[in-house]
C-alpha cells in the first residue's frame, strides 16, 4: 500500500483497487436512477391519492356536520311537534269535557222542560176537573183527560151504586158499554182495587181485557168509594205508561172523585149515589164549563 500525504502534512493510506471487482457501469447507474425515478413517481401518485382521499374525508366530514346541524333542526322540529301534539290533545280533552257538560246541560234542560210540561198538564187537568159542577161535563172532562193526556184508546169509568154495593160502567170509550161487566165491590181485580183504594198498574202490557185490565184507578174521597177508571188499551203509538201517566192517575183518583161527588150533590143532594141517579144525571144536557 502506498502512502499518501495527508492534508495536514501527514500521510494516509490509499486503498488499492481489487483486480476482481469492476466499477459500476453506466447501465447500472441508469437502472438505479430509473428505479429512483419510478419510486418517486409512485410516491407522488400515492401522495395524490392520499390528497384526494383527504379531500373526500373532508367533504364527508362537512356533510356529517351539515347532517348534524340538520338533525338538530329536526330534533327541534320534532320537539315542537310533540309540544303541539300535547296542546292538541289537551284541547281535545277540554273539548270533550265541554261537550260532555253540554250534553249534561241539555239532558237537564230536557228533564226540566219535561217536568214543566208535566206540571202544566197536571194543572190543566186539575183545573178542568174543577171548572164545572155539571155532572155530564165532569164525566166528559175525565174522558178527555184519558184520551188526550194518557193516550187511552179503550177504557170505562165505573161508578159505585152504594145501595147495591156494585159498580157499573157509565161512560165507555173504544167499546160498547155491554162489554164491561157489573163488578161487585171487593171482587175481582177491579172490585178489590176500588175497595182497597190501591191502583193496579200493568206497565208491561198495552192491551188488556175487562177481566185483566191494563190499569185500574180507584176514585175515592176520603173513605168514600166513588168508583174506578178501568184502562183496557193504549193508543198504537204509545208503547208504555210514562211517569206522567202515573201522576195523572193519582190526580184523577182524588180530584175526579171529588168533582163527581160535587157535581152529584150540586144536582140532587142525595144521601146515597145510585145507578139510577147517575143515569139520570148522565142524560142531562151537556153544557160548556164556562156556563157552569
Amino acid at each position: 500500500m502506498a502512502d499518501a500525504k495527508k492534508p495536514g502534512g501527514g500521510f494516509q493510506d490509499v486503498p488499492r483497487t481489487d483486480p476482481g471487482v469492476r466499477p459500476h457501469s453506466r447501465e447500472d447507474f441508469l437502472s438505479l436512477f430509473k428505479r429512483g425515478q419510478e419510486f418517486t413517481e409512485e410516491l407522488m401518485q400515492e401522495n395524490e391519492r392520499l390528497r384526494f382521499q383527504v379531500a373526500g374525508l373532508q367533504e364527508e366530514l362537512s356533510q356529517v356536520r351539515r347532517q348534524m346541524d340538520q338533525d338538530t333542526v329536526v330534533r327541534d322540529l320534532l320537539t315542537q311537534i310533540k309540544a303541539l301534539e300535547s296542546d292538541r290533545q289537551r284541547l281535545l280533552d277540554h273539548y270533550r269535557n265541554v261537550e260532555e257538560q253540554n250534553r249534561d246541560y241539555n239532558t237537564r234542560y230536557l228533564e226540566i222542560e219535561e217536568a214543566h210540561n208535566n206540571l202544566a198538564n197536571l194543572y190543566v187537568a186539575s183545573y178542568q176537573l174543577h171548572s164545572t159542577l155539571r155532572f155530564p161535563d165532569v164525566m166528559q172532562i175525565i174522558s178527555e183527560i184519558l184520551l188526550n193526556l194518557i193516550g187511552a184508546e179503550e177504557f170505562g169509568i165505573y161508578l159505585l151504586d152504594e145501595q147495591a154495593g156494585a159498580m157499573d160502567v157509565l161512560v165507555a170509550e173504544g167499546r160498547a158499554l155491554e162489554s164491561f161487566p157489573r163488578v161487585k165491590l171487593g171482587e175481582g181485580p177491579i172490585g178489590r182495587s176500588v175497595k182497597d183504594n190501591v191502583q193496579r198498574i200493568r206497565q208491561d202490557v198495552t192491551h188488556g181485557t175487562p177481566e185483566e185490565p191494563v190499569a185500574v184507578i180507584p176514585l175515592t174521597v176520603g173513605e168514600r168509594r166513588v168508583g174506578g177508571i178501568v184502562l183496557l188499551k193504549l193508543l198504537v203509538q204509545k208503547q208504555e205508561l210514562a211517569p206522567l201517566d202515573l201522576e195523572i192517575f193519582s190526580l184523577l183518583g182524588a180530584h175526579a172523585a171529588t168533582a163527581i161527588l160535587a157535581s152529584v150533590q150540586q144536582s140532587a143532594a142525595p144521601v146515597l149515589a145510585t145507578r139510577t141517579l147517575y143515569d139520570s144525571l148522565w142524560q142531562a144536557p151537556a153544557v160548556r164549563p164556562e156556563e157552569a
